[in-house]
């Protein structure tokens, strides 16, 4: 048996067809699966959304990264793209002979841009709105669908009396054409300008817009080859066919640095501090800071600058996923990327998003734990000790001192000066590092 796949995209304008034998016309659902999440080298998108084109400094910061009551940062860690069935219509082949499949729609499906920010509602609100072309958010999303390579529009439909095909449906096969739109989702956060032209805390954000008409055609011969059936599909029939759904998101690998093109004013040092009251196994927040060591400003909207954090296990049962709750500050933003069971492992990113002058500290997030008792746990230890790896994973082009930046274990001293802990108290003592 062989099935055979066709992708065809459709404008607005009405298909050509004629009469198909044996129509039949449903609403379809479609679940795909399983799929295969890609890095992608552009993710994190980031869009400044800026009414003025330079920055206002004003008595509150000579350096500000943002005009107040103006600017949008919009970060986008997450990109699904996929196909939206709307309807779908068949045919039967049981003659001797190829026949058209294709119908005359009888109904009217459409699709919008959507979106929704916490920041646009408040706190704790979720605002959702279909907005004209123009407005910030679909100009936002616009421009950041454009940088992977996607064409949006903020409305597409079909309209009753379209036709559908034709699609040839060879002697002794059943064809499918199911039509609908190929949507573009992204996710990730938002922020505004606060009074002092630094970005303040970041909001949940998300949008879908639709990027074409779309229709799927398949041709079988068997009933296994129907929607949802595995099918014996001819790849080289299938040359650029899309997956139905695909999913980015940005990378957690470091990236190579070349020593000879650094800038010696540019460094940041990430380091951690813990209160001198917790102890390991026992709940307790950690906080993660970083100071610029380099001699200029540092700030960069695009590569972002972020930073990995790695929970590690160090004894206690293993396979046991603590809890962890991140804490973010100074507009910084937390993700928790997951937990991996094989190596007992939680990470998280964390995003800066202000600028650090030269010689200051920045606290840009925190991690509580929870108590470390697992009552239920076979292990003899049942108490779960924790050690943390910090490496600055994304950074300006200039900064190539990776010594005091990468890898960094919580229970030593930074490999660049043995005197300089990774871990210290509150009060700059040195820490055992473990949480």
């Amino acid at each position: 048996m062989k099935t055979k796949h066709v992708l065809a995209s459709v404008a607005g304008a009405a298909l050509l067809g004629t009469a198909m034998i044996i129509p039949a016309n449903a609403d379809t659902f479609q679940n795909y699966g399983p799929e295969t999440v890609i890095n992608n080298a552009n993710l994190p998108l980031i869009n400044t959304y800026r009414s003025a084109s330079y920055l206002k400094p004003n008595v509150l910061n000579a350096y500000p990264v943002c005009n107040a009551g103006e600017d949008l940062r919009t970060v986008v860690y997450k990109v699904t793209t996929e196909f939206e069935p709307k309807g779908t219509i068949s045919s039967t082949n049981r003659t001797a002979e190829a026949i058209p499949l294709t119908q005359t729609l009888s109904k009217t499906e459409s699709i919008s841009f959507t979106y929704k920010s916490e920041l646009n509602a408040g706190l704790s609100a979720t605002a959702s709105t279909n907005n004209a072309p123009g407005t910030p958010n679909a100009s936002i999303t616009a421009s950041l669908a454009k940088t992977m390579g996607y064409s949006i529009s903020y409305a597409l439909s079909y309209t009753a009396g379209q036709q559908i095909g034709p699609y040839m449906v060879p002697a002794g096969n059943t064809g499918e054409a199911t039509y609908g739109f190929r949507t573009i989702k992204m996710s990730g956060t938002q922020q505004a300008c606060k009074p002092n032209g630094t970005w303040g805390p970041a909001f949940a954000w998300s949008s879908k817009a639709p990027v074409k008409n779309e229709v799927v055609v398949k041709m079988y011969a068997t009933p296994d080859g129907a929607i949802g059936g595995v099918g014996d599909t001819n790849p080289s029939d299938n040359a650029g066919f899309p997956a139905p759904t695909e999913q980015f998101q940005a990378s957690t690998e470091l990236p190579t640095v070349d020593p000879s093109k650094g800038d010696p004013s540019l460094d940041l040092k990430p380091y951690l501090t813990v209160s001198a009251l917790k102890s390991p196994g026992f709940a307790g927040a950690v906080a993660l800071r970083v100071k610029n060591v380099g001699s200029a400003n540092y700030y960069g909207e695009f590569p972002t600058v972020s930073f990995l954090v790695k929970v590690h296990r160090a004894s206690g049962p293993e396979g046991v996923d603590r809890l962890i709750t991140p804490g973010q500050f100074k507009g910084s933003t937390v993700e928790d990327l997951g937990f991996d069971k094989a190596t007992s492992t939680r990470t998280f990113r964390v995003t800066v998003s202000n600028l650090i002058k030269p010689g200051d500290t920045m606290l840009i997030a925190n991690f509580n734990f929870g108590d470390g008792y697992i009552g239920t746990a076979n292990d003899k230890d049942k108490r779960l000790k924790n050690w943390i790896e910090v490496s600055q994973l994304g950074r300006l082009s200039g900064d190539v001192s990776v010594t005091n930046d990468r890898n960094l274990d919580s229970r030593v001293a930074n490999p660049a000066d043995a005197k300089d802990w990774v871990t210290t108290t509150d009060l700059g003592n040195r820490n055992a590092g473990l949480f």
